[in-house]
């Protein structure tokens, strides 16, 4: 990082009034990437707060839940010998935990059926796109001429494109008996439009 004085550019952890603020800080910008590198941390609440824990692990779902049940101090950063954490409190809305169970669900579901874990929560995107599509006001809307043409995007929408994808019968719902998964949840099947 640089600071420019008197028309000279200087490194600031070199400058001698300010260089003391920046001398612990990473020079390189992929460092800067965790805000407890900078004296920051976050309270992660919820949803967040499980995707944080759960994101990239090898675990099952159904067994990582038990991590966000209380509030949970996660991977310290030491920084001038004050150790950082963020906290992950647990999830308590009863919308965030039938979401979960929801997904737990479709998991189980998929497991039984031989599917990886990847393939499942590919599963779990296509059930979301059809409630969002036929059990919630409005529809999945690919992205309008105009934006496509300020972005240079000669493609459609990655949620608009499996939607469509998803009706053609090129790539349907694999989860056996899903409107039923998704009835006992969202108390709409998904397979035809009940909302305008």
């Amino acid at each position: 990082m640089r600071l420019v004085v008197s028309g000279q550019a200087i490194e600031v952890a070199n400058d001698l009034l300010i260089g003391s603020f920046f001398k612990d800080l990473p020079t390189q910008y992929y460092k800067l990437t965790d805000a407890r590198q900078l004296g920051y941390s976050f309270d992660i609440v919820g949803l967040l707060g499980d995707l944080y824990t759960t994101c990239g692990s090898s675990r099952s779902s159904r067994h990582s839940r038990s991590s966000t049940r209380g509030i949970e101090r996660v991977r310290g950063v030491s920084h001038a010998n004050v150790t950082i954490d963020h906290v992950v409190e647990p999830i308590v809305r009863a919308e965030a935990k039938n979401v979960l169970a929801f997904e737990d669900a479709v998991l189980a579901q998929a497991e039984n059926q031989g599917l990886t874990t990847d393939e499942a929560y590919m599963e779990v995107q296509k059930m979301n796109l059809l409630l969002q599509e036929n059990c919630m006001p409005g529809s999945v809307a690919d992205f309008t001429p105009e934006f496509k043409a300020q972005w240079h995007i000669t493609g459609s929408s990655k949620s608009f494109a499996l939607l469509q994808d998803i009706k053609s019968g090129t790539n349907p719902v694999r989860i056996e008996h899903w409107q039923d998964i998704l009835a006992q949840y969202y108390h709409c099947r998904g397979d035809v439009k009940e909302v305008a």
